[in-house]
């Protein structure tokens, strides 16, 4: 195979053991992305998954010592070292993190009445949530799927939507089942559909009250700030235009050697 230009190549090496107890492993070549050559440790040769790689199979089809090594590293080395790995990571592992559970009632943008159970906090990863009327599993259900924390533990979310007229109505319950918990957990929805419709603009109103107290201390703090720079007892007087500067009253603040220029004045 003549090939040119920049190209990669990916292995992947690794192993398994299953619930039951049997173990696997398997080994696998990329190349550019595509699957190229895997290895059978059962036979002791590899397959092709392009034309393109029959060359390279033959050639490592002949190498029975090489593929014994590989082999023996899939069936035992892979193993011992998944095992020594866990050893180190139990606690990890198995821990039981209980989940949180809250059901709520709310309308989308398109008016729609729908029930969501959000439930997070858990671990590990694999959790069942369904939604139950009288009883009975409803199977129209949208889910987030299972998404991760930002603490390691995982969240999800199943919402149904409610038939015109069956806002208020008693019998839902968000059923969710976890390796924490000893059972079942149930959830019921109270018919409570909450206060705060769709499109509500309590959120807007706060953010101008909000704003207003802001603005409102902030023009506080900079008056105090301009008094203080001006000192106690200080004030601003306007100094009397040309026509006025003959004339002084008592009542009228004198600047600085007013009196002394008007008393010479007087001399003269």
């Amino acid at each position: 195979m003549a090939i040119s230009g920049a190209h990669y190549g990916q292995v992947v090496f690794g192993c398994e053991v299953r619930e039951d107890g049997t173990t696997d492993g398997h080994l696998t070549v990329a190349f550019d992305g595509e699957d190229f050559l895997s290895f059978d440790k059962k036979d002791l040769r590899w397959i092709s998954a392009v034309p393109e790689a029959q060359t390279v199979r033959q050639k490592l089809d002949n190498d029975r010592d090489m593929n014994q090594v590989w082999k023996q590293k899939l069936e035992n080395d892979c193993l011992n070292r998944m095992e020594e790995y866990y050893q180190y990571s139990k606690p990890t592992f198995q821990r039981q993190s209980r989940p949180d559970v809250s059901v709520s009632y709310r309308r989308d943008v398109g008016g729609r009445a729908l029930l969501s159970c959000l439930v997070t906090g858990f671990y590990p990863r694999p959790i069942e949530v369904t939604w139950t009327r009288d009883g009975n599993t409803v199977h129209e259900v949208e889910s987030s799927g299972v998404l991760p924390n930002h603490d390691h533990t995982f969240q999800t979310v199943k919402q149904m939507e409610l038939e015109t007229g069956s806002a208020g109505e008693q019998g839902f319950s968000c059923l969710v089942e976890h390796s924490s918990l000893q059972g079942v957990l149930e959830v019921p929805w109270d018919g409570k559909t909450g206060r705060t419709p769709a499109g509500s603009t309590s959120w807007i109103l706060g953010l101008i009250i909000g704003a207003l107290l802001v603005s409102g201390i902030v023009g506080i703090l900079f008056w105090k700030r301009k008094r203080e720079r001006k000192g106690p007892g200080t004030h601003q007087y306007n100094r009397p235009s040309s026509e006025e500067s003959g004339q002084v009253s008592d009542d009228q603040p004198q600047e600085p050697g007013a009196s002394e220029e008007r008393r010479m004045e007087e001399r003269s």
